[in-house]
């Protein structure tokens, strides 16, 4: 036994000796959100820089697209719009891509009708509390070659009218910035075909919600007349890699004001420049992962509960090294080392363009306010990864819904000389029947994040029966916003009434008490899509106040 132990110390310095795993060498731009992640592998390992920059590519160009506030103000009115501009990273050249027309129509208006008030010079103060407030919100959601899909909302409050609200989508070409129509952008005889589409999808959803006898559809129903068909309102959408058309029909009016009616996509044959926007979307994605590959490696990016996501490289034989944890889900990747590179052109990724995106620009944006946290290269790596897909199968909102019902006895009055039933019993039922519908859709445990919001339109008396109906209206990746309406009915007079709605947010719990993924929704009906679009507002704004 003695004899053996110098041949086992030389195998353990042989093994010191060995050099460490090291990640495939590799260089490649991350858009997640509205940033862009600088990551750099090898054998240095792995360095990630992020910085607030929205980039597009087309024709083997970088482009810097941001926002910039258009104040229009006065003494009197708070006007603020919002303009969208592109700049030549070669050059740093700028060019206005999208001019908010509507504000300044606005602006316009309210300098005729008060002669006597005067624009908000740099250090001048607006009043506390302004005539009229006017404010838009414009957002970029996908870009596709050279053609960018974007978001506007605009908001108008004048003191002793009705507000005015208007939501719409659009496309603009970042080449010459105009508006095209689906003609300029598929063509004329598939522009035509999309456009009678559209028009169809959007009269089946009227027709669907007008003639649905759910007690649920009601209010979806009385509003859907104030919901257009617009040709102009539309994005260019993904359908499994392949180009499709998704129109939004504006909604007017007190109640429709300020809402999109989302339509399902209408898919459409590929034409020529949509090979440069394959460039760089996931291979695959699902509920779990999102997953790129590329020379000897693919890059994984795994959501989060916090609305973020996980980047990880993994190489040839399963080793993952952990790059940075991202504010947002990862929707392109633009490798950019020699593999890859197109050297033939004057805005190469390796040339000044590169340089700059490395810098970042200094436009009103600090570098330290994207934060990264990455992991070291000698983490420990874990087994084999495989991409996955979905955890489960998609469910409709109709699958989810919950009935619960009870008779309203004395012991549930609030115990005040009028026999109206106590606040909290309803509550109590709505939770209860929400959290059905919520652990229905996921298919396990789940509880309750936040009631967002309980609207009491009218009392409900002891001696009535009440009816509870809630089903899943909108899924994040761990979340769901269920709406719960609660019907009364007087059983001896034979009347039923809607009395109260609730909207509740729930957290799917996994197996090991953590947020885990909750099925995709699919949106049958128009009412699906409606109440989908409406929770997908609520959500929006409750982030910006939390905030």
């Amino acid at each position: 036994m003695p004899r053996l132990l110098p041949f086992a110390l030389l195998l353990a310095v042989a093994a010191c000796r060995q050099p460490a795993r090291t990640p495939p060498s590799g260089e490649f731009l991350v858009l997640a959100g509205d940033s862009t992640f600088w990551v750099h592998t090898g054998a240095e390992g792995i360095r990630a820089r992020g910085s607030p920059l929205h980039l597009a590519r087309y024709r083997g160009r970088f482009y810097e697209v941001y926002i910039t506030d258009d104040d229009r103000s006065y003494t009197d009115a708070l006007i603020i719009g919002q303009q969208m501009y592109r700049r030549d990273l070669l050059s740093d050249d700028s060019a206005l891509v999208f001019e908010d027309t509507t504000i300044s129509h606005i602006a316009r208006w309210y300098g005729r009708s008060h002669p006597s008030d005067h624009p908000l010079e740099e250090d001048d103060d607006p009043e506390a509390e302004p005539h009229v407030t006017a404010q838009s919100e414009l957002n970029t959601i996908a870009q596709h070659a050279q053609y960018l899909s974007y978001e506007y909302k605009a908001d108008l409050t004048v003191t002793g009218s009705e507000e005015w609200h208007i939501a719409r989508r659009g496309v603009v070409d970042l080449r010459d910035a105009a508006a095209p129509t689906v003609s300029d952008i598929f063509g004329t005889s598939n522009g035509q075909y999309i456009l009678r589409r559209g028009r169809t999808l959007f009269a089946e959803a009227r027709d669907s919600l007008r003639a649905s006898r759910d007690s649920i559809s009601h209010e979806a129903a009385r509003a859907i007349g104030d919901f257009r068909f617009d040709d102009a309102s539309f994005n260019i959408a993904e359908v499994n890699g392949e180009p499709a058309v998704k129109f939004y029909a504006p909604g007017h009016g007190a109640r429709a004001g300020g809402y999109a009616l989302p339509l399902p996509p209408i898919p459409v044959a590929a034409p020529g420049w949509w090979e440069d926007a394959r460039d760089g979307l996931p291979l695959s994605g699902g509920a779990t992962d999102i997953a790129w590959k590329h020379a000897g490696y693919r890059v994984i990016a795994r959501p989060t509960h916090s609305d973020s996501a996980l980047l990880s490289l993994v190489d040839s034989t399963g080793r993952e090294w952990k790059i940075a944890a991202l504010p947002a889900l990862p929707r392109r990747i633009f490798w950019v080392d020699s593999a890859s590179a197109d050297s033939a052109t004057l805005n190469s990724p390796s040339g000044p363009s590169a340089r700059r995106v490395r810098a970042s620009p200094a436009r009103a944006r600090a570098e330290a306010s994207a934060r990264i946290r990455r992991a070291p290269a000698s983490a420990r790596s874990r087994p084999s990864l495989e991409v996955q897909t979905m955890t489960a199968a998609a469910k409709t909102p109709r699958q989810s819904e919950a009935v619960i019902a009870d008779l309203m006895m004395p012991q549930h009055a609030n115990g005040l000389r009028v026999p109206s039933v106590f606040g909290g019993v309803i509550m109590s039922m709505v939770d209860r029947c929400a959290a059905l519908s919520a652990m229905r859709h996921a298919g396990g445990q789940a509880t309750t994040l936040s009631i967002d919001k309980i609207l009491f339109k009218e009392p409900i008396w002891v001696g009535e029966l009440v009816e509870i109906r809630s089903r899943v209206v909108f899924v994040g990746r761990t979340s769901m916003a269920v709406l719960a309406n609660v019907y009364a009915e007087n059983i001896t007079q034979g009347t039923r009434r809607h009395a109260n709605e609730c909207w509740l947010t729930f957290v799917h719990l996994g197996a090991d008490g953590k947020p885990a993924a909750v099925p995709q929704l699919t949106l049958e009906t128009a009412e699906d899509r409606l109440l989908h679009e409406v929770a997908e507002r609520r959500r929006a704004q409750s982030l910006a106040e939390r905030r």
